[in-house]
């Protein structure tokens, strides 16, 4: 039986195809057992070897273990050909995002240029704004009496506008090398991402392939995966023989899903009971509470309207003012404007405290970790970092690695129409975080060793710099979780939100 939870759409209706595989994407990067989708955001890629010839200017052997893949979640499908009555036909599918990140253990030898290079560490390889094309041929196998489709000859390909690389513990640690590499690297980047892609490119899809097969094994095609019309449909086997049958029409009521109506919808819910349909705790339950909390963010990225829960990936903040002056050693007004924060949806709540029967006397403390949380956004920067001047006005990416994440809630309670709401004043937030990277283009008017020096300093000197902004950057995520979970507290009465006990 195809997933409840999954719309079908009709033979060739591409809109209605990219819409759904939009939304399936967003709401289950974690995977979806009824479709075979393994979790793809992140997605963990045991091994990536990628080599070289010596005729290539880029001589090398990399290999990567134990590797995630983040930022597919972000990505939009935007275009489908294929899909078709006839399945056995070309198939393509487009789409584009942000920024993706492959990050794990590496292993490189060989010669990039006329550099001889070896390491072996961690690395992170940075694509921006990837625009992915795959192309495959679809062929049917018949199972059960039930056509299910596969391909064996898939290809991914895909152009960017930037590739950054950081790879740790080059030549044994010698760091003076090492940052010398990772400066020619990043220098030269068109250069090696041109002699590489190929083998890129190869790689990626036979993962995509793989993970394409493991969902088509699942869905018998033509039966679960589209309505169809009342037409006669024949479908050719490979007996050459004909099969003829009806199947009755199924509309599609499409959801179109936007801001505003997002908005009227949930405001319309204020002073409502909870949702039936929606999980809840008893109040106090710390360990109950943790589980849900988890879940609705885990499914969170387009936003839980029943519950007023608002899309938090990419949680959009239309700017962010960090502004550091006076005797501190980084004195910078730094702007960001139309920043898109990704990774909220990968949240694992590890402990809540509070929570209990009377807001007047709980505590309210949520423990978290973040594996990554990019800031990607346009910025304008003037001011000096430790003893470097710094300028510049483009796209930034600040991006943090395991962050530990402490939010204490200062609540009050407001009484409307008799009944009691839970809001809060601020929210206290703490972290930590084992790595803070910064990538800044444009600085120094497009100067670029200037801006590669500048970018590699601050990458260098991140914990110092961390520091400084971070009581910034802690008020900053305090205003976000206060409006995100103040706007569930506010729709409801705090004890509706809690099962009885």
């Amino acid at each position: 039986m195809f997933a409840k939870d999954i719309n079908k759409c009709k033979v060739g209706d591409t809109d209605c195809i990219i819409a759904e595989s939009n939304r399936v994407l967003h709401a289950n990067a974690g995977g979806h057992a009824g479709l075979n989708l393994i979790q793809v955001d992140p997605l963990h890629i045991s091994q990536i070897t990628l080599k070289q010839g010596s005729e290539s200017p880029v001589n090398v052997e990399l290999n990567f273990k134990e590797t995630d893949l983040i930022g597919l979640k972000a990505h939009k499908f935007y275009s489908v050909k294929g899909f078709q009555k006839d399945k056995e036909g070309v198939y393509e599918i487009k789409l584009k995002g942000p920024v993706l990140y492959l990050i794990g253990p590496y292993k490189i030898s060989g010669r990039v240029l006329i550099l001889p290079i070896q390491g072996e560490g961690k690395s992170n390889i940075t694509l921006v704004a990837p625009d992915l094309a795959i192309k495959f041929t679809g062929k049917t196998i018949a199972k059960n009496g039930k056509d299910y489709l596969y391909t064996d000859d898939l290809k991914l390909t895909f152009t960017i506008e930037r590739l950054y690389m950081q790879l740790d513990n080059l030549y044994n640690g010698d760091k003076v090398l090492s940052d010398s590499t990772n400066l020619f690297l990043n220098e030269n980047w068109v250069e090696i991402y041109n002699e590489l892609k190929r083998s890129i490119f190869d790689a990626f899809s036979l993962i995509v392939q793989n993970t394409i097969n493991t969902v088509f094994r699942k869905i018998c095609f033509f039966k679960n995966f589209y309505t169809t019309s009342l037409n006669e449909i024949k479908i050719k086997w490979n007996t050459r023989s004909l099969i003829t049958f009806h199947e009755k029409e199924v509309i599609m009521h499409r959801r179109v899903v936007c801001l505003f109506i997002w908005v009227i919808c949930a405001k319309s819910i204020v002073g409502a009971k909870f949702p039936a349909d929606q999980p809840r705790c008893k109040a106090g339950d710390a360990e109950c509470l943790k589980r849900i909390i988890n879940l609705y963010i885990h499914q969170s990225s387009n936003g839980i309207p029943s519950i007023h829960l608002i899309p938090t990936d990419p949680l959009f903040v239309p700017e962010i003012n960090i502004i550091q002056g006076g005797e501190s050693p980084v004195n910078i007004k730094l702007n960001l404007r139309d920043a898109n924060f990704i990774g909220f949806s990968t949240i694992d709540v590890t402990r809540v405290n509070g929570f209990d029967k009377d807001p007047y006397k709980s505590k309210y403390e949520i423990y978290c970790r973040i594996p990554k949380l990019a800031i990607i956004g346009n910025y304008k920067v003037v001011g000096k970092v430790i003893l470097l001047p710094v300028v510049g006005d483009g796209t930034a990416n600040l991006t943090f690695d395991n962050l530990d994440v402490t939010a204490i809630f200062n609540p009050r309670v407001d009484i409307k129409n008799g009944k009691e709401y839970l809001q809060f004043n601020s929210v206290d937030v703490d972290f930590t975080t084992t790595r803070f990277y910064m990538h800044f283009e444009n600085l120094f008017k497009g100067d670029q060793r200037l801006g590669e020096t500048t970018n590699q300093f601050l990458n260098e000197n991140w914990t110092d710099i961390l520091n400084e902004l971070k009581q910034v950057l802690r008020d900053t995520i305090g205003g976000i979780l206060k409006n995100v979970i103040g706007s569930v507290f506010a729709a409801f009465p705090y004890k509706n939100i809690f099962e009885e006990s």
